[in-house]
């Protein structure tokens, strides 16, 4: 199965209607030949992810989900980081997602990261990506597999041909 244009109709209204709806949506971008990087984005306007797709190459995967569970927001100080790894089931996977572009170069991403124990969240959030920064704290969402309530789509060439990248 071949992935759809991040210009398509499909992709579009379907994004659209999410936003309508919930307010804002999960986007992870996969990026081309990048060793697996990834960013995980928040979005609460089309207008806003098709600025953000606009500066993506080619290749570059999005994988849109209409629902998430990055309940916990806030900047980073002590506090912070004991509500979350309090409220962090040792086992489960949880992600943290940075709130604030970080550009290198003609690099951008926004810093995330997966952590499954108490530990490691804590450690987390307190790296120098994330303290004194906003975050989103919370399960990590499924997205390995299509199912309801999830998009994805590839931005396509110049010309409109879509390839799908290494990721």
């Amino acid at each position: 199965m071949g992935y759809q244009s991040t210009q398509s109709d499909n992709f579009r209204s379907t994004v659209q209607r999410w936003l309508d709806e919930h307010g804002e949506v999960l986007v992870l971008i996969r990026f081309h030949a990048s060793a697996g990087g990834k960013s995980w984005e928040l979005f609460s306007t089309f207008p806003a992810l098709q600025k953000r797709i606009d500066g993506l190459p080619a290749r570059t995967c999005l994988i849109v989900l209409r629902e998430h569970e990055l309940h916990l927001r806030g900047i980073v100080d002590d506090a912070f980081v004991l509500k979350a790894v309090s409220q962090h089931p040792r086992g489960k996977w949880w992600l943290v997602a940075c709130l604030e572009l970080k550009i290198i170069g003609r690099g951008s991403w926004y810093h995330s990261s997966e952590c499954d124990t108490p530990e490691e969240l804590e450690e987390e959030l307190r790296d120098e990506f994330c303290y004194g920064k906003p975050v989103a704290v919370g399960k990590e969402p499924d997205w390995l597999e299509e199912r309801d309530g999830l998009v994805s789509a590839v931005v396509p060439f110049d010309d409109g041909a879509v390839e799908t990248g290494i990721y």
